[in-house]
């Protein structure tokens, strides 16, 4: 979410990357206290000619700290903001990018739909709770749109999204009689079934065997209609 900030100071450090390319990150401080860094020459140039000046400026937090995504005139109309690249580390032999893990993927997720949640409520006065909840309808949404199956029943309630939110950090690796019965089931199982696996980065009889978790082999097993471990 943007806000009002005042530029006061720049520190700059370049280098090059591993495969030859050089950098320059743009470390500003603003006058109310705030601190962000930026690759964008185009954000750091603008913010140069207002130092001591208010402006626009979209600050993103990120697992290494915070991101001046960018920053525009006060009565201006808002810019794309700036989104570095992100290398993720592919191991060989997969056929897709995808999280290092079920319950990361589900946090981004849930992290990125709480800031949508926010902007479009935002000035509308409605309630924390109603936001939160708001942003956890879209997280179901993403998953469903994203794998064809709803881990949470349409017409859930808070309870079911708290009980799914604490299976996901709580989750803990299956047992070999589990990946027995999930391998087991394999060959009669559903599409939808199928696509529980899918959505956990289980797409062989080895990720089974070297991922799968209690949670998800509940889900899978419930969704190919067999009684749940």
């Amino acid at each position: 979410m943007s806000e009002v900030l005042t530029p006061q100071t720049v520190e700059t450090k370049s280098g090059v990357g591993s495969k030859g390319k050089p950098w320059t990150i743009y470390r500003w401080s603003f006058s109310e206290g705030a601190k962000a860094g930026t690759f964008d020459k185009k954000t750091s140039d603008f913010l140069s000619q207002n130092i001591g000046k208010p402006v626009n400026v979209e600050i993103v937090q990120t697992e290494k700290g915070k991101d001046l995504a960018g920053a525009w005139p006060i009565d201006g109309e808002q810019p794309t903001l700036y989104r570095p690249k992100i290398s993720i580390e592919k191991k060989s032999g997969d056929d897709y990018m995808r999280p290092r893990n079920p319950g990361e993927s589900r946090l981004i997720a849930r992290q990125a739909c709480l800031h949508a949640a926010t902007r479009l409520l935002a000035g509308t006065g409605v309630t924390d709770g109603a936001a939160l909840a708001t942003a956890d309808r879209f997280v179901e949404w993403v998953f469903q749109e994203d794998v064809g199956v709803r881990h949470i029943k349409a017409d859930h309630t808070a309870t079911d999204v708290a009980v799914e939110r604490e299976a996901v950090l709580n989750d803990k690796p299956a047992n070999q009689v589990t990946k027995d019965v999930v391998i087991g089931l394999l060959g009669s199982a559903s599409t939808d079934a199928k696509a529980v696996l899918h959505s956990y980065g289980l797409k062989t009889v080895g990720d089974i065997q070297g991922k799968l978790t209690e949670h998800a082999a509940k889900l899978f097993i419930e969704a190919s209609n067999q009684i749940p471990l």
